[in-house]
Formats: structure tokens, sequence, C-alpha cells
């Protein structure tokens, strides 16, 4: 879970159109920001059990 939360991570801090976009939602909605990074954060360990063992996997 450490990999995941650290790709949403490095997602976030290195593209500065998406922080702003996060930052953007904060301030207007907050229980939508949450349930946003929610979503993202059970889409990443969902994927992560679907293609554990796969060659293709990206995790």
């Amino acid at each position: 879970m450490d990999k995941s939360i650290n790709a949403i991570k490095d997602v976030v801090l290195g593209d500065d159109e998406t922080a702003g976009h996060l930052l953007t939602l904060t301030s207007h909605d907050f229980y939508t920001y949450t349930y946003s990074v929610n979503v993202g954060v059970l889409a990443v360990m969902l994927s992560k059990a679907l293609y554990k063992k796969s060659d293709n996997s990206a995790f």
C-alpha cells in the first residue's frame, strides 16, 4: 500500500495541473475533495489487486 500512496503522491506533486485542480476543489467543497481522493486510492488498490500477478502490472 505504501507504493500505491507514493504513486498517488508523485502524480499530485509532479503535475501542477492536477495539484491545482485538487486545491480548487478543496476550496469549493471539502466533501467532494475527500470523496475524489478516496475514489483515487480505491482505484489504485483495486487495480493493484486485479493485476497483482500480471506481467503488465505497473505496481
